[in-house]
């Protein structure tokens, strides 16, 4: 009877690290988050955004996610995927950065979502897609302004939500 017991007390006590190692991989992704998530702010910031072409191309490129209005992890990985569309079609060595910068946000997101349960799309609309290169087309300018605009404001309200995103 009593070995019944230490064998239960042994397996409760093999568990609980477990139980704590997954609070402390989240917390370490969160850290390495908002690590990438200042350097990448910090990099936005130093690049200049005409703020006239990003008047005028607000209207057409209003899929583009500016704030977190749903907080949760597949809105966050739905819109950084739209980013990384967007930078994906600049070809300056700077966008190229900051587009693999978006693909290790994105990766660092999706497993926060993994880890809480969540699945996390890869997909984007098709209509965003094509949206998104006739205005490129257009103006790359514009897109490029606009992009850094919107990424801008979105990357702070993934920092200010970071601790807060629960739902999926």
């Amino acid at each position: 009877m009593w070995y019944a017991r230490l064998s239960l007390c042994a397996l409760v006590y093999l568990w609980l690290p477990t139980c704590y190692a997954e609070d402390d991989i989240q917390e370490k992704i969160k850290e390495d988050t908002k690590a990438l998530l200042g350097i990448m702010i910090a990099k936005i910031q130093e690049h200049p955004i005409e703020a006239s072409a990003v008047d005028s191309g607000a209207q057409s490129l209003d899929f583009i996610p500016e704030e977190l209005s749903p907080i949760s992890i597949q809105f966050t990985h739905e819109g950084l995927i739209i980013f990384e569309l967007a930078f994906s079609m600049l070809s300056e060595q700077e966008e190229e950065q900051l587009y693999n910068d978006l693909v290790n946000l994105r990766d660092l997101i999706g497993s926060l979502g993994e880890l809480s349960g969540c699945s996390t799309d890869h997909s984007v609309n098709p209509d965003n897609i094509e949206k998104l290169a006739e205005e490129q087309a257009k103006s790359a300018f514009t897109v490029e302004n606009v992009a850094y605009s919107k990424l801008l404001k979105f990357l702070s309200s993934i920092m200010e939500h970071l601790d807060s995103i629960v739902s999926c």
